[in-house]
């Protein structure tokens, strides 16, 4: 309701002001980078409004250090917030292009801190750092945190971290180009899988281990999909299909990125016909448990007009 930018960007600014003055439990009394009330921070309306407030006042560089407080980043990531904080991240960069402010290494920004921290935060950090940061697109900062979180003894010693790990390392050298170096760790990732299946048959598998197995045969198609005859991966996908159905339910979203796949496989080897219903029932599914207004909806739709065209 205030008549002006200028006016509406200063009662951001003096917003944004009060809740920097206002310190956060993550900034008072920790005894360690990590350690905080996380209860009380992530009800907090500064978690809320801080951010927002300082993005709508145009204070680029104060947005810029709050987004890679670790502390923070760590509380806002356990809420489900990653993908808010990525959108901050490209108004920052957005404003870069503009010459609004001096570029912006956001993977140097969150590394800094990353170092700083002791093994056993940085196992228990990496793999969520990494991820954001391979979101971001800075792989060499992703990578390190990815072998910084491989270090500590305990992490060897789990084989769902470990081959998650792997897996990660994998992503980030299939998409700078490195197809062979991404197979090989992919294939070692699975293998680590596989052995722990084919001796706890009996037992009963663990359920988060054959869903990584199956997002893992999915990265593997990915490199192989121009080389490999189309019966095999076909053969690969059906079975990520099969494990993602009996770990996630036969219409979860992670069927329906299974389903697209297995859809943009059949289009590149040329069965429009097999690949339209496959990604009409990605479409379907996703529609039917996001909702018609979530982005995954929306690539579906593409991919289904992709097809038809």
């Amino acid at each position: 309701y205030l008549p002006s930018i200028e006016t509406r960007r200063s009662a951001h600014e003096r917003l944004a002001v009060y809740f920097e003055l206002v310190p956060l439990p993550a900034q008072i009394g920790a005894n360690g980078p990590l350690q905080s009330d996380e209860q009380t921070v992530s009800i907090s309306r500064a978690l809320d409004e801080e951010p927002w407030q300082l993005q709508s006042a145009c204070r680029w560089e104060a947005l810029a250090n709050y987004l890679s407080f670790l502390p923070l980043f760590e509380i806002a990531c356990k809420n489900g917030r990653e993908f808010e904080w990525m959108q901050y991240w490209q108004h920052i960069l957005s404003a870069v292009k503009k010459g609004a402010l001096p570029p912006v290494n956001v993977g140097s920004l969150y590394i800094t801190g990353f170092r700083q921290l002791d093994p056993g935060e940085k196992t228990f950090l990496g793999g969520t750092l990494g991820q954001f940061l391979y979101n971001l697109d800075y792989f060499d900062a992703a990578q390190e945190c990815f072998a910084e979180e491989g270090k500590e003894e305990a992490f060897i010693d789990d084989r769902f971290l470990r081959a998650g790990n792997i897996n990660d390392q994998g992503l980030i050298a299939r998409d700078r180009g490195y197809e062979q170096e991404a197979l090989k760790l992919f294939e070692e990732a699975t293998s680590i899988l596989e052995e722990a299946n084919s001796t706890e048959t009996q037992q009963g598998e663990r359920k988060h281990e054959r869903r990584l197995l199956a997002s893992i045969l999915m990265n593997k198609v990915s490199v192989i999909r121009d080389s490999a005859n189309s019966s095999q991966c076909r053969f690969i996908l059906e079975r990520a299909l099969a494990l993602m159905k009996e770990t996630t339910g036969e219409r979860s979203p992670e069927v329906a990125t299974v389903l697209q796949g297995m859809g943009n496989l059949a289009e590149m080897q040329g069965d429009f016909r097999e690949a339209l219903a496959l990604q009409i029932q990605a479409h379907a599914i996703r529609r039917e448990q996001l909702g018609p207004e979530h982005r995954d909806v929306g690539l579906s739709l593409g991919n289904t007009a992709n097809a038809l065209a």
